[in-house]
């Protein structure tokens, strides 16, 4: 017997999907929406297991949704960034973090590197920990054939080393200091925090101005930022916030939101630079706290 309740029990390990899956909160949470009333509209007899039923439906439609979206982004001006995940800055998020690494603005990056149903089959397998034989009849595909598109992505997902956890202290501290001296103008104080190799990615969407391509280097990446700070109007603040389960920091600029910054952080400090201000991608964001997002495979 289908009922909401059932339904909610569910919702937030689908939304988890169907975020990673297409980068965009608000498409997510439409698919999921869609898929309750595919739920709700089938005949009882049809469904064995509500949850086979609604994560089956989630990641068809989010493959649906991908393969139309993908020609769109062909036109895209400059680096596309996914639509952040902000939560308020709170302490006690440690464990959170360390297990949210799929959250993560560089992970659901290296996710653009894969085809829709290798994308797919890579979040539900190595992200949701199903069996292979379910993957298939969620994708249509034979199991072997599941196998085969989740070796391959491992092997495009790898990184070129590994990415340690920053303890969110660290995080703290690091998003303190490189504030301090974007404000302070400082750019001896600012590389100092900054890998020597760290990118800065803006996404502007062509809708207002940002670079178009990554700006690397400290000594650039620095001059970037700070260049910018200087321009800030006095109506500027700052908002502190867990962005994709990382320290980071929003811009307002006459209460309205304006800016998401965020960050990658490694051992030698900053590592990559997330600036998105296309308006497109800000319009759903605020700080409260975000709906549950499932972080594993759920029973």
């Amino acid at each position: 017997m289908k009922s909401w309740q059932t339904f909610e029990r569910h919702r937030g390990l689908l939304v988890g999907l169907a975020y990673r899956m297409l980068g965009t909160r608000g498409d997510a949470e439409d698919i999921v929406q869609d898929a309750f009333l595919r739920w709700r509209d089938a005949p009882d007899d049809s469904i064995r297991s509500p949850r086979a039923y609604l994560v089956t439906v989630t990641t068809r439609l989010c493959l649906d949704h991908l393969k139309s979206a993908r020609s769109q982004r062909v036109d895209y001006v400059g680096s596309w960034l996914p639509e952040p995940w902000i939560e308020p800055a709170e302490g006690g998020q440690q464990e959170r973090i360390e297990l949210d690494e799929s959250l993560s603005t560089a992970f659901l990056l290296l996710l653009e590197r894969l085809d829709p149903t290798a994308r797919a089959v890579f979040v539900l397998r190595e992200v949701f920990e199903f069996e292979y034989a379910e993957i298939s009849r969620m994708v249509g595909k034979s199991v072997s054939n599941c196998r085969q598109i989740a070796r391959r992505a491992r092997l495009k997902m790898a990184r070129p080393k590994p990415h340690p956890e920053v303890a969110v202290e660290q995080q703290d501290q690091l998003v303190a200091r490189f504030l301090e001296a974007c404000s302070n103008g400082r750019i001896d104080e600012l590389m100092k925090i900054l890998n020597p190799d760290v990118v800065v990615i803006s996404d502007g969407g062509g809708q207002v101005r940002a670079a178009t391509r990554p700006v690397k280097g400290a000594n650039s990446a620095a001059r970037l930022m700070i260049g910018i700070a200087r321009k800030a109007p006095p109506n500027l603040t700052i908002q502190s916030a867990l962005i994709n389960q990382r320290k980071g920091l929003l811009i307002h600029i006459g209460g309205r939101l304006f800016a998401v910054l965020s960050f990658q952080f490694s051992a030698d400090g900053i590592e990559t630079i997330y600036l998105l201000n296309n308006p497109h991608k800000l319009k759903g964001c605020s700080a409260e706290p975000a709906d549950s997002v499932s972080l594993r495979k759920t029973s």
